[in-house]
């Protein structure tokens, strides 16, 4: 019973926050993941009022499961401190991926705009009502319902959750799924070990803002942009935060005391849940994303102005077809295909948008990401809706070649365009990109 309320209370929110993610991204072409665009006031309303919502029946659920079960909300003075701990605690902790590379000269520091205080508190402000969000209905209310349960099994089996549900509105690879993972046991032992929410609430805000700090979106509350590569350093933190995890596992495995109203697990629980790890297990390799993202800095696209503009495509004697590009900012495009040369007033029919340090390409209904990025070429991979590749090569500041590529029975098969430019370009704003880890 309670295994299947887990599993009722988990699916409810998987279905309701991925409708409307996808309602929100097709009726606004706004993506707030990770506050990858700046929210809007009604974006704000919507999300408090969906939240509010799922954490009143993620909390019926485990009240009807388990009277008199807390969830650990109520704050007080103690708690408060938790709450500033868990802020400091993440964020010096998420910091040094980025920090240590900074000092040592392989990262720098590529723009420092004026700041702006609003943002900066926006931002907080949203870490703090999300990670408190994700805390209550990944955490607590699971582990509640879960409470007959071994801790580490109950800990294992909520944090592989946490991860799966992160897959909403991205593709999950194996590297990605197992530091979320581990992320979500180290919550999860914050709220075993304090019976509230309010440690891991702020461990997981504080986690969240230090990758927002030097991710260069300054309207979503940055205070700088960084210019470099930071894949190494994020490897090591990754593994080193699963190697903790596994040890806070062991640790609670090997007696640990659990919270007094843990009892045996019943055999018909153990089989459930090894059946649902297996789904799970299934399900990673199923979502295993095997392009290998190119790394995309602030400065990743400058060499690629040269797109701004209106083009024409030709192959050989077939009638030609027209695209133009303007760079909203640094980091984003938007790509219209006109219906002719005279064609001004085209509708947008997608976008190129560097994003958690990767350049991807594509609209709602599809969806590209760059395996190859260099100021000579960029290949791109399909990831979603499509199954086509394609390549841009530079010729010159008025000619580019782009070759599609696909498969047809078994055999690689392209074409080649020769693009040539038929309007000038025009002047865009600069910006910046995002770090990786800042979809919690």
């Amino acid at each position: 019973m309670t295994l299947r309320r887990f599993l009722g209370q988990q699916a409810m929110l998987v279905g309701v926050l991925g409708l409307v993610m996808l309602g929100h991204r097709q009726i606004t072409g706004r993506t707030l993941k990770g506050l990858q665009d700046v929210p809007h006031l009604s974006d704000l309303l919507l999300y408090l009022v969906v939240t509010a919502g799922l954490v009143w029946a993620s909390a019926a659920i485990t009240w009807r499961t388990r009277p008199g079960a807390t969830l650990g909300i109520r704050i007080d003075v103690a708690r408060t401190r938790h709450l500033l701990t868990g802020l400091i605690v993440g964020a010096a902790l998420n910091a040094l991926p980025w920090l240590i590379p900074l000092l040592q000269g392989t990262v720098v520091v590529e723009h420092r705009p004026h700041v702006a205080v609003v943002a900066v508190a926006t931002g907080v402000g949203i870490a703090l009502l999300n990670a408190l969000f994700e805390e209550i209905t990944s955490r607590a209310a699971p582990l509640a319902l879960l409470a007959q349960w071994p801790a580490w099994r109950a800990v294992a089996l909520t944090a592989f959750s946490f991860a799966l549900m992160h897959g909403i509105g991205e593709t999950l690879s194996l590297p990605r799924l197992a530091y979320l993972w581990a992320l979500g046991v180290v919550l999860a032992v914050c709220w075993l070990r304090t019976g509230s929410v309010w440690l891991g609430t702020g461990f997981h805000a504080g986690w969240f803002w230090a990758s927002l700090v030097p991710s260069g979106r300054m309207q979503s509350g940055a205070l700088f942009g960084l210019r470099g590569s930071l894949g190494v350093a994020l490897d090591i933190a990754d593994g080193v935060l699963i190697v903790v995890a596994l040890a806070l596992l062991w640790s609670l495995h090997r007696g640990a005391a659990p919270p007094p109203t843990r009892g045996p697990m019943r055999r018909a629980d153990r089989a459930q849940a090894a059946s649902l790890l297996v789904v799970m297990s299934l399900f990673a390799g199923c979502t295993r994303d095997n392009v290998e993202p190119a790394m995309a800095t602030a400065s990743a696209l400058t060499p690629w102005r040269m797109l701004e503009g209106r083009w024409r495509g030709t192959l050989n004697d077939t009638a030609p077809f027209y695209e133009s590009y303007h760079f909203l900012d640094d980091s984003t495009v938007e790509v219209r295909q006109p219906r002719d040369a005279g064609d001004t007033a085209a509708p947008l029919s997608g976008t190129l948008r560097v994003r958690a340090n990767e350049l991807r390409t594509g609209n709602a209904d599809m969806e590209w990401i760059a395996e190859q990025l260099t100021p000579e070429r960029i290949g791109f991979a399909p990831v979603r809706g499509a199954t086509n590749h394609f390549q841009w090569e530079r010729e010159t500041a008025d000619r580019w070649r782009a070759t599609l590529i696909w498969e047809d029975g078994g055999h690689r098969r392209s074409r080649q365009y020769r693009m040539t430019r038929i309007a000038p370009p025009v002047a865009g704003n600069r910006g910046a990109v995002e770090l990786r880890r800042d979809s919690l």
